[in-house]
């Protein structure tokens, strides 16, 4: 299983820049959307400088685009396999974990990724799937 912990990058820096199409964008935003595959989500966009209302503008006027709940993709950037299962763990949060055919092909076990990405949560979570994402509940509970 992959730790959907292991689908954050943090990165440092301090002041905005702006970005080809002109838009201000903290630096450190820049480079968490480079490492994960041009996505984000609502809580790392606001720790990274960029209001919720500023990223729903984003989907609306800029190209962003909203994934998964709570996950969106900087305009720009290709929503292909590796960002649609990076997608389902950002979203699931970090007590859940990708699991089954997803994560065999995130560390290159298989050569195909499944059209059906798995997550696997504690229960206490109780969240449901959303098109394209199944959610296991585990009996278990990650050790923290």
């Amino acid at each position: 299983m992959i730790m959907a912990a292991s689908f954050r990058d943090s990165a440092t820096g301090s002041r905005p820049a702006r970005n080809a199409a002109g838009m201000t964008t903290h630096p450190t935003l820049l480079v968490l959307l480079q490492l994960q595959d041009g996505l984000v989500t609502c809580t790392q966009a606001e720790q990274h400088g960029l209001a919720g209302r500023t990223l729903r503008r984003r989907a609306r006027d800029d190209g962003w685009n909203r994934v998964a709940p709570r996950v969106y993709l900087a305009g720009g950037h290709r929503y292909g396999d590796r960002a649609r299962v990076r997608a389902a763990g950002l979203w699931a949060g970090e007590a859940a974990a990708v699991s089954g055919p997803a994560a065999a092909w995130w560390y290159g076990m298989v050569d195909a990724a499944p059209a059906e990405v798995v997550v696997t949560v504690p229960r206490h979570l109780g969240i449901r799937g959303y098109p394209g994402v199944t959610v296991r509940v585990a009996i278990w509970t990650l050790p923290t």
